[in-house]
């Protein structure tokens, strides 16, 4: 099994890890739209655009210098264009993981960073940091949940 076989079984461990997520969001109903003060007051949406924002970024502007579109947080008001949003980043991890293949490019290098620099980073470093990036908040909404007064489901990539 070649790198992009093992980042495509992957990211196929994250989508199932992500689906819980979303679920847990359903029963949630309009909580996740509710803004919290521990939180920045910011709402488990806004971090879930947050998510899609950095795959866009990373897998797409960075990496495939493709037009970068940002969904407007305060736009997203129904679970349905959350999830319009997680099949873009299904398609773009998809067309990344293509590209990384059929090319067997070993590095990618483009602008990051506020203020912007240069830099250089492998399709495994790119891809292990969104994955990455995207548990980081996916416990920060499990938190949240509990905050709202919801039970967390387990959510990690071994459930029990």
């Amino acid at each position: 099994m070649n790198t992009t076989e093992h980042l495509a079984q992957q990211y196929q461990l994250v989508k199932g890890s992500r689906n819980v997520v979303i679920e847990f969001c359903h029963k949630l109903d309009g909580n996740v739209f509710v803004k919290l003060n521990s939180f920045n007051n910011k709402s488990i949406s806004d971090l879930l655009v947050h998510v899609t924002h950095v795959y866009t970024f990373w897998l797409g502007k960075f990496s495939l210098k493709k037009e970068a579109v940002f969904a407007d947080p305060d736009k997203i008001n129904s679970l349905d264009k959350l999830q319009l949003l997680f099949e873009d980043v299904n398609n773009l991890a998809s067309e990344f993981l293509k590209y990384t293949d059929q090319t067997s490019i070993r590095e990618i290098s483009g602008e990051a960073g506020t203020p912007p620099q240069r830099i250089t980073r492998s399709p495994v470093e790119i891809f292990t940091h969104v994955i990455t990036h995207e548990f980081h908040h996916k416990g920060q909404i499990l938190i949240m949940g509990r905050q709202l007064g919801f039970v967390p489901p387990d959510t990690d990539i071994i459930r029990f």
